[in-house]
């Protein structure tokens, strides 16, 4: 995978049953980081706890991780898209 944080390629799709169309991470704090996915429907509660699980073993780190289900992620204003927004200053 191009992101190995997300998984290998599809891994997404095979344990929770939808195509990622797109994502974001955005690094709120030190400890809290937003996941931005553009998927068809909101992952439930338990999905949200396993795939959380997953990124704190990927990233490492027992980062609080906060979900947004946007219907789509916009590039910046250079066109460019971003797949990690530092916001801790």
């Amino acid at each position: 995978s191009e992101f190995p944080y997300l998984g290998e390629d599809g891994e997404f799709e095979e344990l929770f049953g939808q195509k990622l169309y797109q994502f974001q991470f955005i690094q709120k704090s030190t400890e809290v980081v937003e996941i931005k996915l553009v998927i068809d429907s909101p992952l439930n509660e338990e999905d949200e706890a396993k795939y959380t699980k997953q990124m704190q073993k990927n990233f490492g780190h027992p980062f609080k991780i906060i979900f947004s289900y946007p219907d789509f992620i916009p590039k910046k204003a250079n066109g460019k898209f971003e797949e990690f927004v530092c916001e801790v200053q």
